[in-house]
């Protein structure tokens, strides 16, 4: 029995070896992930890759890989897919906002990723793809200008970013991306006079990006010179030599050595460019070095109009209006001159948010100093649209900035408003109409005369109103109403004192209704009772009610 066994073995082992090997054996005998990333060597072909109408570029695993590295071929740029065997190089082009056009196609199995000492395992696949970019191109970046050292230029629809370059005299310094409409070339510009100008062009969110668009040239120049120090008691001056700044504003000059230990000053002078004479702080010498720092300030008061206050449904505003030649300026935030806030402290959006009515918001604006100024360390005040807000300044550290805010409120959109004043008795007696704004807290005051008369307020601003009618001998009354979207009528009636019915006359109808409630038997109310309260003790009683029938029947008089 083992014999045969041990036959039938041999029997068949002579089969299997004589048989032909198989696709299958034959890819078992590919070299493993280790072996290939010892020898730095790539075999084999990557199998079924292909690209569909959509876009999305696949294939089969490849044995041993752990990432694919692949690129749409623009002259540079390779991409690693650490996951997967899928690639959608339709969204690739839109986020590089690619152009329509045909690009080759490149892909490669990879051990590890390259900048992981990864090794190539397969050859190369090449192929190309048609992209056609269904985004327009985006608009040329307009209105580009200087703001100091800032380049700024108008957000362009539906960008993601800029970028931006900066030239002097011509010659490209540097570049960068942003995501802001603003820049601040500080760090670039070099010392000497130099003209600058500015590169830029809108990309990002699919669409193809925008033509290049270029600023006007802006020189900045660096250069101080100390033209005179007096010094000690017996006067003399000395024209000192190498002399250097800083970017902070220090400025360094070498005297000659001096025949005494140090100098005494009396006086010196700092001028800019040739420009006019600075007034200077603070100097000090070390040796035979002086130093200094320059400065036209300090600026100790603020002043911010030309806020466009809140209106409902009217997207927040960034604009201000500063002096001239103050020597403050406001920084660029993300939204323009002002930041506005709303009562949750959080950052509205001009392209997004609105102004809610009745809904509290404040207005931020952060100033830095004008070069050459700086603030002064305490004693700060401002205003902003003429209200103070010293209350709210504070300064930024470790830069030397002020930020000021103001609370403003609300209101509905301005709105006419008119009606007919009904009065008595005088009719050359001024009637009063006074009105406070229940939301913003505005009071205003109308004045008619004549006992049927017409008013009109033109452009009243949204909000809650109560409205106050006076006249000499009449009971004062006030009205409610909500100024909103379309001009309104508002019709006023007011009483002679003792009028309960408010016919004009005091009779003894009047006297009834106010006899009435003294004894119990009705209740006055609301505007009657206070016509019925000829004594104003704040109750109607048979005292009120005598002196009403006694004016009604002619024997004295209210007023």
């Amino acid at each position: 029995m083992k014999k045969s066994i041990i036959c039938m073995l041999l029997s068949l082992l002579l089969v299997f070896t004589a048989m032909p090997v198989t696709a299958g054996a034959a890819a078992s005998l590919e070299k493993g992930a280790s072996e290939v990333a010892e020898t730095g060597s790539s075999e084999g072909s990557l199998k079924n890759v292909r690209i569909s109408d959509d876009g999305i570029l696949s294939w089969d695993p490849f044995l041993g890989a752990t990432c694919y590295r692949f690129g749409v071929y623009t002259g540079g740029g390779w991409w690693y897919a650490e996951k997967g065997t899928m690639i959608d190089l339709r969204q690739l082009c839109i986020d590089h906002a690619y152009p329509s056009g045909t690009f080759d196609v490149r892909l490669e199995a990879w051990s590890k990723a390259g900048n992981e000492g990864g090794h190539q395992l397969s050859e190369r696949w090449e192929g190309t793809y048609t992209f056609v970019n269904s985004n327009p191109q985006l608009s040329t970046p307009t209105n580009l200008r200087w703001e100091g050292t800032f380049g700024i230029w108008d957000a362009v629809p539906d960008a993601g970013e800029y970028v931006i370059w900066l030239y002097a005299d011509g010659v490209r310094l540097n570049s960068s991306a942003a995501k802001t409409t603003y820049f601040n070339f500080a760090s670039w510009i070099v010392s000497g006079t130099k003209s600058y100008t500015f590169m830029v062009h809108a990309c990002g969110n699919g669409h193809t990006a925008s033509d290049d668009a270029v600023s006007s040239a802006k020189t900045f120049t660096k250069n101080y010179a100390v033209r005179t120090i007096t010094f000690d008691a017996n006067g003399g001056s000395v024209t000192p030599s190498t002399i250097k700044t800083d970017t902070s504003g220090w400025l360094t000059a070498d005297l000659p050595t001096p025949t005494r230990t140090n100098y005494t000053f009396v006086g010196w002078t700092i001028r800019k460019n040739d420009g006019p004479m600075v007034n200077n702080y603070d100097p000090y010498l070390e040796d035979t070095t002086l130093y200094a720092k320059w400065t036209f300030g300090p600026i100790s008061h603020f002043v911010i109009t030309g806020i466009t206050e809140p209106v409902a449904g009217e997207s927040p505003d960034g604009e201000c209006l500063i002096p001239a030649n103050c020597g403050y300026r406001p920084t660029i935030p993300n939204y323009g001159y002002i930041s506005w806030y709303d009562d949750d402290g959080n950052l509205l959006n001009p392209d997004t948010d609105t102004f809610t009515e009745g809904k509290k918001y404040s207005a931020q604006v952060t100033l830095i100093p004008n070069e050459g100024y700086e603030f002064a360390e305490s004693g700060l005040t401002g205003t902003m649209n003429g209200k103070d807000t010293t209350k709210s300044i504070w300064v930024a550290t470790p830069k030397k900035k002020i930020t000021m805010s103001r609370l403003f409120t609300c209101a509905a959109p301005a709105d006419d408003l008119s009606g007919t004043v009904t009065s008595f008795l005088n009719s050359t007696d001024e009637t009063t109409i006074s009105f406070r704004n229940l939301t913003t807290g505005e009071t205003g005051v109308v004045r008619v005369t004549g006992n049927s008369t017409t008013y009109s307020i033109p452009n009243l601003p949204g909000g809650r109103y109560v409205f106050y009618v006076a006249k000499p001998n009449h009971v004062t009354c006030n009205y409610s109403i909500v100024v909103g979207s379309a001009p309104q009528t508002l019709d006023l009636k007011i009483h002679p004192l003792g009028d309960i019915n408010g016919d004009g006359k005091i009779t003894t109808v009047d006297y009834g209704k106010a006899n009435s409630h003294a004894r119990g038997k009705s209740t006055l109310s609301g505007y009657e009772f206070s016509c019925a309260d000829v004594n104003a003790d704040s109750k109607v009683s048979t005292a009120d009610a005598g002196r009403i029938n006694a004016h009604a029947k002619g024997k004295s008089k209210l007023w």
